[in-house]
Order: structure tokens, then C-alpha cells, then sequence
């Protein structure tokens, strides 16, 4: 090789610079064939690169898609009971450190003046409780007209979930059906929890008009119409709860993210509690006008409809009937008379026990049902 070698960078240099006749004719024919080789040596690096760079941002994407499908449950593609709390807890917690309820959640008691200021606050949850699972899961009727066990439980699972939200798995994008300021969760089992970012009187509306929705569901093979029984709690109401159920300088003590936290499962539990007493009290009805109508498919259903009547017998239901054959106009006031015991009964036990978290559940979710 030439002297000019020696110094390869500055060779190498020189070749990328010139034209192919320059380099032969100042350094020879195997200069070129060796900047030729360098280049195509060059190319395939560069292919290779390309192609490691393609390789890992495929394997970035399907990453990004497998922890998107992670966050929700494989059968109704809603987000599961951790993204439910996640989300609640960071709104509440904004609310505390930048909002209206951070001086609020110190205070001795919360008083009307307070509830005023914290009733605009868009923020509401709603608890969902599916009527029947068990029955839709292993009813003979529903196995055979959907070809097998659980079937008929997973359509009217899916079908529910259908109603409030769309998944694009590809785009990874939530598409809300039920309301654009609602996000769905499946908390487990049976139980839904929406997540409304809107006032208590809006959220209300929404939940009325799912509620209608999920009653038209059709279940090849059903005798009953399915049923979800939810309801509501606001932010203000957790708020209340939440000064109601610790001492004050218990909470002075608490970080914003703990304090939200328990805001949150207290809300949690006043939407649960309301949704339980509106069960109970359709359930009554229902099984009443059931046992009216047919009882053979009274009986055929009672056991799994008890449970969410307060554990009635059938005698009960007897008697009930009897009565309103007796006074028509006065059955609804005898059916809110026994959900108000049902309520003081429930009541007496919290206080008895002196559980603070749930008697202050218990005082302001009745409160809907006291009216």
C-alpha cells in the first residue's frame, strides 16, 4: 500500500471523497476494490441495524399491547379492580392537595356550608351488582339453549360490559358507549364499578339509563329478564364519611394518598350498600309478583333470588302476597317499611359493635332511602 496509508482514517477519508477514476489513478485499482468492499461491508451493517431496530420496536409494541390487554379481564374486557382504585385514588388525591376538600378533610365535622362547596365536584362512583350469575351459570334451561355450563353466564357477563365501553386491542383506545365521562371496571365476580367524572344528579341519569339497557339483554333459555342493581355515591359523601369515621388528629397524620385511599373505599362501600338495599327491595317485589303469576317458577328460582331479599322465606313471601291483595295501594309503603328495618336492624349492629367505618356507611347511604 501507498505511504499515505499509514495514516488510515485520513486514507479512508480521502477514498469516500474522491471520484472511482481519481482513486485509480492516484492510488491504484485496489484502492477502489477495497473502498467497494468497505461500502458494501457498510451496507450490510447498516442493514443489520435496520433490521435490530425493527426487530425491537416490534417487540416494544407487542410489549405496549400485552400490558394494555394486562390492565383489563379477559371475558368482558373492562379493567380489573386495580386500575378502578388506581384511577379514584389519584382524582381524589388531586382533589385534596389542589381542590376545595383539602381543608375539609381536617376538620372537626363536615357541615352544610362544606357539602355545598364539594357538591359541584365532578367526581361519582357507581357500584353494579349483576342479578342472577349463579342462576344464568348452572340454570339446565340456559346450559342447553347455549350449549354448555357457564355460557350463559359469560354472554350476559359480556353482554353488560358491552354496554358501557369498546376495546381496540391494536390501538389500544377505549371507546365509551355508556357516557364519554365514564370509564367501566369489572371489580370481580358479579360486581361492575363505574367511574364517573360528573355530579351525583348526571351520574344518577346514566345509571337509570344502564340499567334499563341491561334489563333488555336477551339469554337464550332465561325465564327471567336479567337485572343490575346499582347506585351512586359522590365524592362529598366519602369526604363525610371519611372525617365521620377517624379522629381528627389520626387523620392530621395521614399522607393525601392515604387519606384518598380511604375516601375512596368509603365511597366505594356507600354505592355498595345502596345498590345492595335497591336489590333488596326489587328482589321483593319481584318474588312477590312471581309467586302471583306462577309458582312453580317461583320455587324454580327462589333459591337463587333469597339472598338478595334479605334471606326471606317463603312464607314470607305468602303473607306478602296476602297483603297485597288485601291493599294493593298500600304494597310499596309495607315493602319500604321492611327495607327500613332491615336498615335500623343493620344499624344497631354496627353501632353495637362499635365498627365507626361502617356506621358512618351505613348513616349516609340510608339516607337516600330515608327520605
Amino acid at each position: 500500500m501507498p505511504e499515505q496509508e499509514s495514516n488510515k482514517e485520513q486514507y479512508l477519508s480521502d477514498l469516500e471523497k474522491m471520484t472511482p477514476e481519481a482513486i485509480v489513478e492516484k492510488y491504484g485499482a485496489a484502492a477502489l476494490v477495497e473502498m467497494l468492499k468497505r461500502g458494501q461491508e457498510s451496507e450490510k451493517k447498516l442493514e443489520t441495524m435496520e433490521e435490530e431496530n425493527r426487530a425491537t420496536r416490534e417487540e416494544n409494541e407487542s410489549l405496549k399491547k400485552e400490558n394494555f390487554r394486562l390492565r383489563f379481564d379477559e371475558l368482558t374486557s373492562l379493567e380489573m379492580r386495580r386500575s378502578y382504585y388506581m384511577r379514584a385514588n389519584h382524582a381524589i388525591e388531586n382533589m385534596i392537595t389542589e381542590g376545595p376538600i383539602g381543608d375539609i378533610v381536617d376538620k372537626d365535622e363536615v357541615d352544610e356550608e362544606d357539602m355545598a362547596k364539594m357538591a359541584d365536584l365532578e367526581l361519582t362512583v357507581a357500584s353494579a351488582d349483576l342479578a342472577f350469575l349463579s342462576k344464568y351459570n348452572n340454570d339446565p334451561d340456559i346450559q342447553v339453549a347455549t350449549g354448555g355450563e357457564h355460557t350463559g353466564g359469560d354472554i350476559i357477563l359480556k353482554e353488560t360490559a358491552g354496554l358501557i365501553q369498546d376495546v381496540d386491542w391494536d390501538a389500544r383506545t377505549i371507546s365509551p358507549r355508556l357516557n364519554t365521562k365514564t370509564r367501566g371496571y369489572r371489580l370481580g365476580g358479579d360486581e361492575f364499578g363505574l367511574l364517573m367524572e360528573m355530579k351525583p344528579e348526571e351520574a344518577e341519569k346514566v345509571a337509570a339509563e344502564f340499567k334499563i339497557k341491561q334489563n333488555q339483554i336477551e339469554v337464550p333459555g332465561a325465564d327471567l329478564a336479567p337485572m343490575i342493581n346499582i347506585d351512586i355515591a359522590h365524592v362529598s359523601e366519602g369526604v363525610e364519611a371519611f372525617v365521620e369515621s377517624f379522629p381528627k388528629d389520626e387523620r392530621e397524620e395521614m399522607s393525601a394518598d392515604e387519606k384518598a385511599k380511604k375516601i375512596q373505599d368509603l365511597m366505594t362501600r356507600i354505592a355498595d350498600r345502596r345498590a345492595m338495599l335497591q336489590k333488596g327491595r326489587e328482589r321483593l317485589h319481584l318474588l312477590v309478583d312471581l309467586l302471583d303469576q306462577d309458582e312453580s317458577k317461583f320455587d324454580k328460582n327462589f333459591t337463587w333470588m333469597k339472598k338478595g331479599a334479605f334471606g326471606l322465606e317463603k312464607g314470607v313471601y305468602v303473607d306478602l302476597l296476602k297483603q297485597k291483595e288485601e291493599d294493593p295501594d298500600g304494597f310499596d309503603e309495607k315493602i319500604n317499611e321492611m327495607v327500613r328495618n332491615e336498615l335500623k336492624l343493620q344499624r344497631e349492629r354496627a353501632v353495637k359493635r362499635d365498627a365507626k367505618e361502617y356506621e358512618a356507611v351505613i348513616k349516609i347511604a340510608d339516607k337516600k332511602y330515608q327520605q
